[in-house]
């Protein structure tokens, strides 16, 4: 998933009690250019605690 200047995230507890450990990895390659037909990924993940049932 290629992004043109940098890549973003952001973890955040929401548990009440405190986490004592937390594991992640990142794979990336770095590439001195991408071809000019590139598409790029944009997404973003939201959500409220606790959910409420819509009307869908």
């Amino acid at each position: 998933m290629p992004f043109i200047k940098a890549a973003k995230v952001t973890i955040t507890n929401e548990h009440p009690q405190e986490i004592e450990a937390f594991f992640y990895q990142f794979d990336y390659v770095l590439v001195d250019e991408l071809s000019e037909d590139t598409e790029y990924f944009h997404a973003q993940f939201r959500r409220e605690n606790p959910t409420s049932l819509s009307d869908y």
